[in-house]
């Protein structure tokens, strides 16, 4: 039945997104319908379906934002650039294979790439990084919060604590420049 179920929204998915988006509007409209419909898949997906909504993914993400990228507002882009880094958040999940260990895993080498970035990483890659930060630390958190042990528990508050150090380095030196080129 579950199976059935996924094939049938699959079938709704491909049908939906079988022709390209006509304006900035509807493109930013059918991404983040495509968006909806993913978020309530991928933690079930069978991997051949999978691979055919990446390929739709990367449609979204590619092909159809070289047709409108120029047009798209800041808040537009904004909203493109956080469908981008969820649905890498979809993609990472399905690597660690929705397992405790493998999010603990994830959760690690994200917060070890924000370590190495964050002082020289663009605004939009920061958005990205703070957007799957906020998966790992609320979304994954709530799925396996049952599972995590007590010192899991600790882990995860220390990557926590170590991605909002990075945030506050990144914000003061943004501080200092402002002040800086008061006197430039």
């Amino acid at each position: 039945m579950k199976r059935l179920l996924n094939i049938a929204l699959l079938a709704l998915l491909a049908l939906f997104v079988s022709c390209a988006p006509s304006s900035k509007e509807s493109y930013v409209q059918k991404f983040d319908e495509f968006m909806t419909k993913t978020a309530g898949l991928y933690t079930t997906c069978p991997s051949k379906q999978w691979i055919k909504i990446e390929k739709e993914f990367k449609k979204y993400s590619e092909e159809y934002l070289k047709l409108y990228e120029f047009d798209l507002t800041p808040e537009q882009r904004v909203a493109v650039q956080e469908y981008v880094a969820i649905f890498h958040g979809f993609q990472e999940f399905r690597e660690f294979n929705g397992t405790k260990e493998g999010y603990i895993m994830a959760f690690d080498k994200l917060i070890l790439e924000a370590g190495r970035t964050y002082d020289s990483c663009t605004e939009t890659e920061w958005k990205a990084l703070e957007v799957k930060y906020q998966l790992y630390s609320d979304t994954y958190y709530q799925l396996f919060e049952k599972e995590l042990t007590s010192g899991d528990k600790i882990r995860i508050l220390g990557y926590q604590t170590k991605f909002v150090g990075f945030q506050s380095q990144r914000d003061a030196g943004d501080i200092i420049d402002g002040i800086s080129s008061w006197f430039n």
